[in-house]
């Protein structure tokens, strides 16, 4: 089950929303009114076609119980926008067993345990919180247990679960298929409310938090009708049957997570070490990956790439440290024996990175990132089509930082005065479609001309890069955080 973004306040009880607002004043909040509207109609077909049992209590109690214990202990996923716990095989075997509005039920309360324990302690009793991720849940869990309990009626009257004996196979199809539709359902749900409220494109959300937990969906979609068939023989070992296959799927998330994160210290700890060498880096880094990000998403790049490209962009100079210092940061002219020292520095960053096998993509945008489009760029002479776009991009916003330089008087470069922001940006018009992706210069400029806008009307806080530990993909501070919970297979 997957849910909508939730806004949280943390400034005062005044400012509700107001981020999300000014983004998407209509979208967000049009949505979620009608997955609330879907919520009322879904609980009242359940308790009609399908209410709950006196007898059938203990039972619900019991597996509802499983639920919450883990939703009590829920994984963040990469993106920090979505908190996930594999509980789907445990409400489908309630489904199975005792309906759909038993489903509902553990669902709801397996949810509000997810977001309870997610959520900062100051917000946790604040019901109108939890509403997006309860009205996602009811949704998908109630479509598709109800379609359950339909075929169920319909088709085998006499061999679904809650007989207490052996399922037929094709109640055994049916709870399989219901499971799978309850997850895509809910990442549906999640990816567009999600996409809704932070602004992102679908595809990105859908890559970044779903993509990669299809195979372990169809994987774990036959847990949920094992366990219930085993319940109804013994239900002991029905509920050891859930226990572990849906802790070791928890392991899975948390061994994803955590090698991703490793993943980013890896680029990180490569960029601080290229700080270390040359302190005019730590601001031209952040500002490189801020921009390049900016322009690959206005330029629809693909998710994979808007997931690597920031990290090309801090890597994009890590070769440099194989350069002598005296030969950066000379005043005077060059001599060929320089020039030859600096223009090894892409392929010597790509060698670093490709020794980390995550990054070999990535290894190849750095190796290009001084080509040019008329071929007369480095090392490779690549022209044209030749380039990758995201070393196009890397060029764009490379050339034109190093040209204008940071706020701050470290962040300038001892061999080059800076220029004024209009004359850079007069540079990169004149060199377009030859030094550089003319496309890519467009974009760029687009940006920095909303981004002096922003900034001339206020509305936008300036991302500032913090002290050499800081993060180098630190955001600016939000006057609103906002969660998203997930109910992952």
């Amino acid at each position: 089950m997957s849910v909508p973004a939730t806004s949280i306040e943390i400034q005062s009880a005044d400012t509700v929303l107001s981020t999300a607002k000014k983004k998407d004043p209509e979208g967000y909040t049009r949505l979620l009114s009608r997955l609330c509207w879907g919520t009322y109609g879904v609980i009242l077909l359940a308790l009609c076609i399908s209410p709950p049992r006196l007898h059938d209590w203990p039972g619900i109690a019991l597996l509802t119980g499983l639920a919450i214990i883990i939703g009590l202990i829920p994984v963040r996923l990469p993106g920090r926008e979505i908190v996930t716990s594999p509980s789907i095989p445990i409400v489908f075997a309630v489904a199975g067993l005792y309906g759909a509005s038993a489903a509902i039920f553990a669902a709801i309360i397996s949810l509000f345990a997810m977001g309870f324990v997610a959520m900062p302690a100051k917000w946790r009793f604040q019901m109108r919180l939890h509403v997006p991720a309860l009205s996602s849940g009811i949704v998908s869990v109630g479509v598709a247990s109800l379609l359950y309990v339909l075929l169920e009626k319909w088709r085998f009257p006499e061999g679904g679960f809650h007989h207490g004996q052996v399922p037929e196979w094709r109640a055994c199809l049916a709870l399989l298929v219901c499971s799978l539709l309850d997850f895509l359902a809910s990442a549906v749900i999640t990816t567009n409310l999600t996409s809704s409220y932070y602004q992102k494109r679908r595809d990105i959300v859908w890559h970044d938090n779903f993509l990669w937990m299809l195979p372990s969906a169809l994987l774990m979609a036959p847990v949920g009708f094992l366990a219930a068939a085993l319940y109804g023989q013994h239900w002991w070992l029905g509920v050891a049957f859930l226990v572990v296959p849906v802790y070791a799927m928890r392991a899975a998330v948390v061994t994803h997570e955590k090698m991703l994160k490793a993943y980013k210290e890896g680029v990180e700890l490569l960029g601080q070490i290229m700080q270390e060498a040359h302190p005019y880096t730590h601001g031209h880094l952040y500002r490189v990956a801020h921009w390049a990000k900016m322009i690959a998403e206005q330029m629809q790049l693909s998710p994979n790439s808007m997931l690597h490209i920031e990290d090309a962009a801090i890597l994009h100079d890590i070769g440099k440290v194989a350069v002598d210092d005296r030969v950066l940061n000379k005043v005077g002219k060059l001599s060929d024996d320089d020039w030859a020292m600096i223009r090894r520095h892409p392929v010597t960053g790509a060698d670093l990175v490709m020794r980390m096998s995550i990054l070999g993509k990535v290894a190849h945008w750095i190796r290009h990132h001084h080509e040019r489009p008329d071929g007369k760029g480095y090392p490779d002479q690549l022209q044209g089509d030749e380039i990758p776009v995201e070393s196009c991009i890397i060029s764009v916003v490379d050339a034109y930082d190093a040209m204008v330089g940071g706020p701050a008087k470290e962040d300038q470069r001892p061999y080059r005065q800076p220029m004024t922001e209009e004359a850079a940006i007069a540079e990169l018009r004149r060199h377009a479609g030859t030094q550089f992706h003319a496309e890519v210069v467009g974009v760029f400029i687009d940006i920095l001309d909303r981004e002096r806008k922003l900034d001339a009307s206020g509305e936008r806080i300036k991302p500032k890069p913090g002290l050499a530990s800081d993060s180098l993909w630190a955001t600016p501070p939000e006057l609103i955080e906002s969660l998203s919970l997930s109910r992952g297979s």
